[in-house]
């Protein structure tokens, strides 16, 4: 074996059978750091939108933003012919589609979990994507919160709240019309809600938003100015579920 530095290194490339050790130029060398550059950005960027989903998103169900479809669980045909139709979407948004869903039907029947199924496939195809979770219901709450002067942590978390839906790529908008049922007279969502909703409307055009309702399509209209019913609705019918004469999905499998 011989002592030079020269000779170890022939030594160590008999040994191990490297017949050259290759060369790298400077464009190459370029390229794996940009690429390198680009992962790390893309990893960056997928935590975030894991962290947006899970820290901005506004609801009061526990566990609600877990749901995926391999865990939905058929309890009908008609069901199962819904959750079908509602992986069909998810691949279509998935695939850079944007347009509005509506899921319609009584409660209990599986419409909010499906839409979380569509959000968390769009989230496992592309991470890098920021997807919502709103409750109309608890958004409107905080909506009425700047008519109160001494709740000025709601109002900054409604204003937040704003700027999160202009933000996202994909907006899950939970129980629309429950906020107006809940009220004695339903023929008229408050102005709040109104302005509201058509602000939703305006920053989600050209997006992906999700839609959840127990109330069917004429009784949406008589609640909400017809300029929000254009925005938030669709009327392609390969974008809406209905969900009628479906067993509820809650208390079969709770």
């Amino acid at each position: 074996m011989g002592n030079t530095v020269a000779d170890r290194l022939a030594d160590i490339i008999h040994k191990f059978h490297i017949n050259e050790i290759p060369k790298v130029t400077p464009e190459e060398a370029q390229k794996h750091s940009e690429q390198v550059e680009q992962r790390l950005v893309n990893e960056y960027q997928a935590k975030r939108a894991k962290n947006f989903t899970r820290v901005r998103s506004i609801y009061n169900e526990k566990n609600v933003l877990n749901h995926v479809f391999k865990d939905v669980k058929p309890v009908s045909d008609e069901f199962t012919v819904l959750a079908k139709k509602a992986q069909v979407i998810a691949k279509e948004y998935a695939n850079g589609e944007k347009f509005n869903t509506v899921l319609s039907g009584q409660a209990g029947a599986g419409k909010t979990m499906l839409a979380v199924c569509i959000m968390n496939y769009l989230r496992s195809k592309r991470p890098q994507a920021k997807c919502l979770f709103i409750s109309v219901t608890e958004l409107s709450e905080l909506a009425f919160s700047q008519y109160r002067k001494e709740e000025y942590d709601q109002q900054a978390r409604y204003n937040q709240a704003m700027k999160d839906i202009d933000e996202c790529d994909l907006l899950v908008l939970d129980d629309l019309g429950t906020e107006s049922s809940m009220t004695i007279d339903t023929s008229e969502s408050s102005n709040t809600v109104q302005k509201m909703l058509f602000r939703i409307g305006d920053l989600m055009q050209g997006k992906r938003l999700v839609i959840t309702t127990n109330n069917n399509g004429e009784e949406l209209t008589e609640m909400y100015n017809p300029k929000i019913i254009s925005r938030l609705l669709t009327s392609n019918q390969d974008h809406i579920l209905k969900f009628e004469n479906v067993e509820d999905y809650r208390q079969q499998h709770n």
